[in-house]
């Protein structure tokens, strides 16, 4: 391949393949297109799922918090308040 002028743009198709045309496959295209618009439409299902059972396990761990809270006030002071104290020796060092 002979080298390109100084300040041109090289064919990246020369660059990849040399002077060698690749035939395209007829549907090529639009079977690769189906394959990759399957895979993303797997993956958004895949991600809506994760999304809805992480907002169940977080609604559940919302409500067992505030049930535990509510019947047990004074021990649950004391955690939060343990937990603050831990946390501000830490952030001091």
């Amino acid at each position: 391949m002979p080298a390109a002028p100084a300040g041109s743009r090289p064919n990246l198709k020369e660059m990849t393949y040399g002077n060698i045309e690749q035939p395209e496959i007829p549907g090529q295209r639009q079977r690769l297109s189906g394959v990759v618009e399957q895979a993303l439409d797997q993956a958004k299902a895949a991600i809506l799922e994760t999304e809805e059972t992480l907002r169940d396990n977080a609604a559940h761990a919302t409500a067992a918090t505030q049930k535990y809270v509510s019947r047990n006030p004074w021990k649950s002071l004391a955690i939060a308040t343990s937990i603050g104290f831990v946390l501000a020796l830490l952030i001091r060092r």
